[in-house]
């Protein structure tokens, strides 16, 4: 009698869960082990486990050792517990039960599906065969759709499902699926933005990084928790590049980056925006909304340009043509040794497409600065009303904004609602045709619907107020802390200015950052004032 030289094949992929006892690992082995004693004809040559690896692809370590084995003719024959141990994918799983094995005159045995390849070899070739396998690669598949649309609804509660935090963040040991900050790192990330902030090229910050010994975010990681994975102890661009673009820094989550080409394919492909899981103000964050644009402009966008010098012209990234949209160039001459700066359009520069629009530098600052201390002593004005209305009336910055909007939006909501009831009169009337009065009503009731929500979401927010310091406060107290500028500089220009506008015969126009803020501030104190 043969003597058949048998490899027990185990596997247990995290899908099928730990806890599942019929298929666990003992299980299994104790299972094959009585059928391989009931069985004189079969001796046990070697055990091959794959503990922990999914069944719908082939690539396992423990699996190619088995295949190995068969190659180098020690084992000529494999068992298992059934097909599903042996594999998910109904395509690669057939391809071996029907091809691969009878070429190799291997014996394939599976307990739970009667199979043996040697013993009853229409077994194997039973349509029932192709049907289970078929059954195994749909749970898979149902499998993964279900634990990917689980991990979808948790990520989109804002909950950090990867492996490690971000460089700059711990994951919190209250609750291991939020970021809290990590002090030590984040001040490495700080100073990596404002040395960008300052004018540093990424080859300076590199070079201070590498030659004051700062660990890299993987080494940091290794010293923080040792383990066999690759890091390295010399910091390069590409570092800077990955720190300067990640939003998680101003607080927002993004996760679903990548997703698998298939759930029998491990390889990845990279989301679009669209598809990625991006909630904002998640966590607590490291660097401003502000300073993260500024930096990722300085670094990214043709506007700025490191001159000879390494260093960044004070408008670098602020000044636009008024006509053409298009930004100033930078220029030079000198006249009886002295150099003069100036700037012209780059539309014009290139192609005269567009007029000169030529301003020198030294009055261009002289313009800005005028008007940015007219505009701070406008918000310290604005800043002082509101100081002296919530100090002699208790009241609340947030509220009465809020108030005040409420106010006008029901007025727009009573307004709309006579001008509908007043079409059927129009239409009775003649003066609306009946195409017209179906478009008017149309537009009316849409306009009303959206006030009657944005009442509703004003309520639910005046309900919500506390009375704390406005974030609109917080800008006023921001712009006006300092008093009067004395000389112009960058940090003044990051901190109240999104454009300026040059136009011909040196008239320039100004873009401020907190528009909306102002805003919000003159319709508090116009209706407070209405009211008072």
């Amino acid at each position: 009698m043969k003597k058949w030289n048998v490899g027990v094949y185990l596997r247990l992929s995290v899908e099928d869960g730990k806890d599942n006892e019929s298929n666990s690992i003992l299980n299994q082995k104790t299972l094959i082990d009585q059928y391989v004693k009931e069985n004189k004809d079969l001796k046990i040559y070697d055990y091959y486990i794959d503990d922990g690896y999914s069944g719908t692809n082939f690539e396992r370590p423990d699996f190619k050792r088995l295949m190995q084995d068969v190659e180098d003719k020690k084992v000529d024959s494999i068992i298992v517990k059934d097909l599903s141990r042996f594999g998910r994918n109904f395509i690669e799983t057939g391809q071996y039960l029907e091809i691969t094995f009878p070429l190799l005159k291997l014996r394939f045995i599976s307990i739970g599906d009667h199979l043996d390849s040697f013993k009853n070899p229409e077994s194997v070739n039973n349509i029932i065969v192709p049907f289970k396998n078929l059954m195994n690669d749909d749970y898979s598949r149902d499998i993964s759709n279900k634990i990917k649309s689980t991990l979808n609804v948790k990520k989109s509660k804002g909950e950090f499902l990867g492996a490690y935090a971000p460089y700059g963040y711990l994951k919190n040991p209250d609750n291991r699926k939020e970021l809290i900050i990590d002090k030590e790192a984040s001040l490495v990330i700080k100073k990596i933005f404002n040395d960008v902030i300052k004018g540093k090229s990424k080859l300076e910050i590199v070079e201070d990084l590498n030659k004051t010994n700062i660990l890299t975010p993987s080494a940091y990681m290794h010293k923080m928790k040792p383990s066999k994975r690759y890091y390295t102890n010399t910091w390069d661009a590409r570092m800077i590049d990955k720190i300067i673009k990640n939003k998680v820094y101003i607080g927002e989550l993004i996760q679903n980056k990548t997703r698998r080409i298939s759930y029998k394919i491990r390889k990845t492909v990279k989301n679009s925006e669209s598809q990625m899981i991006i909630i904002k103000h998640n966590h607590k964050p490291i660097i401003s909304k502000n300073n993260f644009e500024l930096a990722n402009k300085i670094l990214y966008s043709r506007d700025i340009r490191p001159m000879k010098n390494n260093e960044y012209d004070i408008f670098a990234g602020y000044i636009k043509c008024g006509d053409c949209n298009n930004t100033m160039a930078n220029k030079k001459y000198k006249k009886y040794n002295t150099t003069y700066n100036y700037y012209l359009c780059s539309s014009y520069r290139r192609k005269k497409e567009c007029s000169m629009h030529k301003i020198s530098r030294k009055e261009l600052e002289s313009i800005v600065l005028d008007i940015i201390n007219i505009q701070i002593k406008i918000l310290y004005d604005i800043k002082r009303k509101i100081d002296e209305y919530q100090s002699k009336e208790k009241i609340n910055f947030d509220y009465e904004l809020q108030r005040h909007q409420l106010l006008t939006t029901e007025s727009l909501l009573v307004k709309n609602k006579e001008l509908l009831k007043g079409l059927e009169y129009d239409l009775e009337s003649g003066y609306l045709s009946k195409e017209d009065y179906n478009e008017y009503k149309l537009h009316y009731k849409s306009l009303i619907i959206k006030y009657e929500e944005s009442i509703k979401n004003i309520n639910d927010k005046l309900n919500k107020i506390k009375f704390k310091s406005s974030t609109y406060q917080k800008v006023l107290e921001n712009l006006t802390k300092n008093g009067e500028l004395v000389k112009l500089t960058r940090k003044a220009l990051n901190e109240m200015i999104d454009t300026i506008y040059i136009y011909e015969n040196n008239q320039i126009k100004i873009k401020f950052k907190y528009n909306d803020e102002y805003k919000n501030a003159l319709n508090f104190i116009k209706g407070y004032s209405a009211v008072v």
